[in-house]
């Protein structure tokens, strides 16, 4: 879905991109989880998960 919309490359701006989008902030992991899908898929890298995240 955003992969064809944007030019993804490992130097993209995410954070830019999801504030371009305006989505609630709520919809924020759901859209960093389609970012990882992406950078997975595209660049064939595993990316950097912190599993205590939410628990800090």
């Amino acid at each position: 879905m955003l992969d064809d919309k944007y030019d993804f490359t490992p130097e993209t701006n995410y954070q830019n991109i999801i504030d371009t989008l305006n989505l609630p902030y709520h919809l924020d992991g759901i859209i960093i989880d389609e970012f990882n899908n992406v950078i997975s898929d595209k660049f064939g890298m595993t990316p950097y998960h912190e599993l205590d995240y939410f628990y800090e």
